[in-house]
């Protein structure tokens, strides 16, 4: 008798080897959507952070001048957030989007379009604005007024969940 393998054997081989390529590649393709809705929500909680931070110690972004009443916070379906003083005027503290591709985001129970977030001055509660004749007024929010983020990746069905209660307090389900 020879020595080698049979077409059976290397057959189960071949089997064996695939099994376990499809396999890696199912475990890697969902630590990368993992990833990616980590990263994202991460991100957004610290820019939420900060732009509370800028609220409850009065800082204006560069160059701006007039009375700061609340840090306002618009952010995109596609998570690209912007901070800027009262809503108004062209100063803004930054205007970035997020560092991840393929991700979504959807925020309810914001001001306006949905999207836009404010946070109060001193105490960096979350505020309603309604918009009165050629501005906004500001009014704080009550129990159980909490704005929502569902963040998502493109072509998966994870996401994670970021909710502002009245108060401020920044919480990821």
């Amino acid at each position: 008798m020879k020595g080698g393998f049979t077409l059976i054997e290397m057959l189960v081989a071949v089997g064996i080897v695939m099994v376990i390529g499809i396999s890696t590649m199912v475990v890697l393709s969902n630590f990368t959507t993992n990833q990616k809705l980590e990263g994202a929500t991460d991100e957004l909680v610290t820019n939420l952070k900060l732009a509370r931070n800028y609220a409850q110690i009065l800082q204006k972004p560069e160059g701006y001048t007039a009375v700061l009443d609340y840090v306002s916070v618009d952010i995109d379906s596609d998570g690209k957030t912007k901070i800027m003083p009262n809503s108004r005027g062209t100063s803004k503290y930054f205007d970035k989007p997020l560092s991840v591709d393929g991700v979504t985001v959807t925020v309810t129970g914001g001001n306006s379009a949905g999207g836009q977030i404010a946070f109060s001055v001193y105490e960096g509660k979350l505020i309603k604005l309604e918009f009165v004749g050629p501005g906004y007024s500001a009014t704080l929010r009550g129990v159980g007024e909490n704005v929502t983020l569902v963040v998502g990746v493109a072509g998966s069905s994870d996401h994670k969940t970021i909710t502002i209660n009245y108060l401020g307090q920044i919480s990821v389900n």
